[in-house]
């Protein structure tokens, strides 16, 4: 049963003992992926800056048409 597990999932031992990291290169490496993560959000955000307007109108549109047609109702 657990050889069947084994081939199901491509995984042995030697996978395993290959992937234990000490506790500090676990949190090296995931500092090292925040950093990353944070970077791409201040990259989208300054992208973001520029072209807010359109996004804004873009976002805003449907509930300006529906107000219009609430107003032209009522």
């Amino acid at each position: 049963m657990v050889e069947q597990k084994k081939a199901a999932t491509g995984a042995d031992d030697s996978d395993v003992d290959a992937g234990k990291m000490p506790l500090m290169a676990h949190l090296m490496e995931l500092r090292s992926r925040l950093m990353w993560a944070l970077a791409g959000i201040f990259l989208a955000f300054i992208g973001c800056w520029f072209v807010v307007d359109p996004i804004y109108n873009f976002l805003t549109q449907p509930l300006a048409d529906a107000l219009a047609g609430h107003e032209a109702a009522g």
